[in-house]
C-alpha cells in the first residue's frame, strides 16, 4: 500500500487573451462602457425575475 500520492500540478493553458476592445478609448469612455454592461446585466436579471 502506498503511504502517499504524488502531487499533481495543473498545467497552465497557453492562451492569449485579446484585450484590444478594453484598451480602446479614454478612462472615462471605458467606465461608460462598463456601466452600460452592468446596467444590461441588471435589466436582464430584472426581466427574468418578472416571469
Amino acid at each position: 500500500m502506498r503511504d502517499h500520492l504524488p502531487l499533481l500540478t495543473p498545467r497552465k493553458a497557453a492562451t492569449t487573451v485579446d484585450t484590444t476592445h478594453y484598451d480602446q478609448g479614454t478612462a472615462t469612455e471605458r467606465w461608460e462602457r462598463a456601466q452600460m454592461l452592468f446596467d444590461a446585466k441588471e435589466y436582464t436579471a430584472a426581466a427574468h425575475s418578472q416571469r
